[in-house]
């Protein structure tokens, strides 16, 4: 029989986190599921603890190739069965009511493609850590009013523009298992920024609806793929985005009905999400003068425009660059009269 919910484990030297994760999937209150983990050949014990699993009929164990943090992840995909896909990412976990909660959100909205839950940071120990929500979850919240949430694909979009990293964690998410038929797979060559490249792509295929509770984890550790962030990382966002409104213009008018002006609005935004990065990079490596003369140079060679406007002016961020819950509102409320 065809499960309900196909749940993706990618996995590669997450040993440390493995038991909770594994023991969070098992005590859903959804039992209507398989369990696809993808192991890229690790060599810190995780293969050898996941056998006891392999006989369990809804766990399928594979060893697939290292080739990089979304190949992982695409190899789980290649094997799903089930209506609805989560993946669990392997150093976060959830509660017992997440599955059942995310499923529930599809019921209220059946054309949304993404269930969202809130998440909660904690450290490599399980520390719930001080971070206060994301500019995306507090627009998503105030919006919430402790009910469920809908919101269209161009809504997401937008925001992604505004705020880069919006979803986050994809352990907090479930999505139509089409949105990938429809989406395709992750794309492997913009680094740990292929989920978010992922996202736009997914945003033209439909909305989210935003269920409460915070039920999912986003764990923060030195071994985490996004530990590698840099000022790089910036310019890689930047640069998806331009790239992706540039091929797909004439989509994004036929899908949302988006003129030129609300276009160039949305990769203004992305710029300037830039720029603040930057300057906010920048202005703490003021302590060291040797990095600071290193990342001037890298900054040099990637815009010399934004080099004049950052390095020599001090690493002053522009005021009204800074995102807030009410610029954004402000922001989206002009896109949605177009």
């Amino acid at each position: 029989m065809v499960p309900k919910i196909s749940i993706c484990l990618p996995t590669l030297n997450a040993r440390r986190f493995l038991e909770e994760r594994i023991d969070s999937i098992f005590a859903q209150t959804v039992n209507d599921w398989e369990l696809i983990v993808c192991d890229s050949y690790s060599d810190d014990g995780t293969w050898e603890y996941l056998q006891p699993f392999d006989g369990d009929p809804r766990v399928r164990l594979y060893q697939v190739p290292r080739e990089g943090l979304y190949a992982g992840w695409n190899e789980c995909l290649k094997r799903v069965q089930g209506e609805y896909v989560h993946i669990a990412t392997a150093d976060d976990t959830g509660d017992k009511m997440l599955l059942e909660t995310l499923l529930s959100g599809f019921k209220d909205s059946p054309g949304a493609m993404v269930s969202a839950c809130e998440c909660v940071v904690i450290d490599a120990d399980g520390r719930e850590i001080g971070k206060g929500p994301t500019i995306y979850d507090k627009i998503i919240k105030s919006r919430m009013n402790g009910d469920r949430f809908a919101t269209a694909g161009w809504y997401e979009f937008a925001l992604m523009a505004l705020c880069g990293v919006t979803w986050g964690s994809f352990s907090r998410l479930m999505f139509k298992r089409e949105l990938f038929d429809l989406a395709g797979q992750f794309p492997v060559t913009y680094g740990i920024s292929g989920d978010w490249a992922w996202a736009l792509r997914a945003s033209v295929h439909g909305g989210a609806v935003h269920v409460p509770g915070r039920l999912a984890t986003w764990r923060v550790h030195e071994g985490q793929a996004s530990a590698t962030w840099s000022l790089d990382g910036y310019r890689t966002y930047h640069r998806i985005f331009v790239d992706f409104v540039q091929r797909n213009e004439a989509l994004l008018r036929q899908q949302w009905n988006l003129d030129s002006k609300a276009m160039r609005r949305l990769s203004d935004a992305a710029w300037r999400r830039y720029e603040n990065g930057t300057g906010w990079f920048l202005y703490q490596l003021r302590k060291s003068p040797i990095e600071f003369v290193m990342k001037g140079k890298f900054i040099w060679e990637l815009d010399r425009r934004l080099f004049f406007r950052r390095v020599l002016k001090g690493c002053r961020v522009r005021k009204g660059t800074i995102v807030t819950p009410e610029s954004a509102e402000l922001f989206l409320g002009a896109l949605g009269e177009n």
